[in-house]
């Protein structure tokens, strides 16, 4: 997909797609993803993102899942929804090809279908796909991680910047349009956008064993001075399980700098890692959640 130079943008004749279930759930926990063919009614990001219109109807998909959302939650469900599918596919481009592909929201499309499986519950909604497809040939790209600095003041090629870059240039106008129609400050959209990241790309050093570096570089992202994607509270923790008489288990986690306000619906709650929790019950109650994934005993 790349031209091989260490910088700057090169040509490629296949654009990527990714697919994801959308809605009902904070953080995009059921999404997932599929490299396929350019799906048919294409709508670019800049025209769905300047639609209030559009936009408004996606709150009201979300609101189908909790009925009782405001359009504040509404919009925040919308964006982590779109975050988790899109990022589902840019870490592993970043950290398996060295590529960030041109993000400009002109450059970039959604598709929407109904998903062919049925809900369990007949009286809950049908999710619907959200497949997005990157329009451009453009792109950066890097030989392989070494030539993607970690730190500030690095000389190396730094593809982690221009995916800094892309990502704000891309989100930019959405954030704005959702915090006009939401009522909700822009700053804690951008929360979001950069908990996506650094979420994703720990999944990703974690299944590569990259732990350390995928964390270094999900830093030298989210944590740019000047960037909007920068706050005090996102930062990586370690946990440790313990069980009688075996070796600790660590376990690295995310810590939140943005909240999704699941806990504002009915039947909603503080999400494990929520930012308005204090460390020590959030620390217990992963613990708990680990421990059962695990099947560890108490």
């Amino acid at each position: 997909m790349c031209d091989g130079s260490d910088r700057g943008f090169g040509t490629h004749p296949n654009p990527l797609e990714l697919a994801g279930k959308v809605g009902g759930q904070p953080d995009g926990e059921h999404a997932g993803r599929d490299v396929s063919r350019i799906p048919g009614n294409v709508l670019p990001c800049s025209e769905f993102f300047a639609d209030d219109a559009a936009l408004l109807k996606a709150f009201e998909y979300q609101r189908s899942f909790c009925l009782d959302a405001d359009t504040k939650a509404s919009a925040t469900f919308m964006l982590s929804d779109y975050i988790a599918v899109l990022m589902k596919v840019l870490i592993p481009l970043f950290m398996h090809h060295r590529i960030v592909p041109s993000l400009a929201p002109r450059n970039v499309g959604l598709s929407f279908h109904q998903a062919t499986d049925q809900p369990t519950d007949p009286s809950q909604p049908q999710p619907r796909t959200m497949r997005v497809v990157f329009l451009s040939s453009d792109l950066a790209a890097a030989p392989d991680l070494s030539a993607i600095p970690t730190r500030e003041g690095a000389t190396k090629p730094d593809l982690a910047e221009a995916l800094r870059t892309e990502t704000e240039r891309h989100f930019a106008p959405l954030i704005s349009r959702l915090s006009a129609l939401s009522g909700l400050a822009p700053a804690a959209f951008w929360r979001l956008v950069a908990d996506g990241i650094a979420a994703e790309f720990l999944t990703v050093g974690k299944n590569t064993g990259e732990e350390a570096p995928a964390k270094a570089l999900a830093l030298r992202i989210v944590k740019t001075e000047g960037s909007p994607l920068n706050n005090a509270q996102l930062h990586f923790f370690d946990l440790e399980l313990a069980v009688a008489g075996e070796p600790s288990n660590r376990v690295c986690l995310r810590a939140r700098g943005g909240c999704c306000r699941y806990y504002t619906v009915e039947a909603g709650r503080f999400c494990t890692t929520c930012v308005l929790k204090t460390p020590a019950p959030r620390n217990r109650d992963l613990r708990i959640a680990l421990r059962r994934r695990f099947g560890l005993s108490d």
